[in-house]
């Protein structure tokens, strides 16, 4: 989807749902298109392979450099609020079973 404004006009002579739903819809996959590596490569004689390990090689990268650390720290946060939430949990189920058996 290289023609965001095409698609759009082209949705807007179509008030139904799906029009609606597909005009949402394009604005999230023009967004994920911005970032997206695209290299050309032959299925026949094979040219371009060059230009897509570099591709490649560059969204690694990317990867370890940026993603990487933020998955990780969102990782840690997730164990934090997991484990908070737990012996939150623990702690009110202790409480209640506490109440209902002194009564």
């Amino acid at each position: 989807m290289e023609d965001f404004e095409a698609f759009q006009g082209a949705m807007r002579s179509d008030d139904s749902y799906m029009s609606t739903f597909s005009q949402s819809l394009s604005l999230v996959l023009d967004e994920f298109y911005k970032n997206l590596r695209s290299v050309g490569v032959s299925a026949v004689s094979g040219a371009g392979m060059d230009a897509f390990f570099k591709a490649i090689e560059a969204s690694a990268e990317e990867y370890m450099e940026t993603y990487k650390y933020f998955l990780l720290a969102l990782n840690s946060i997730s164990i934090v609020m997991i484990n908070y939430f737990l012996s939150t949990t623990n702690m009110l189920l202790s409480r209640f079973i506490c109440l209902t058996n002194g009564s």
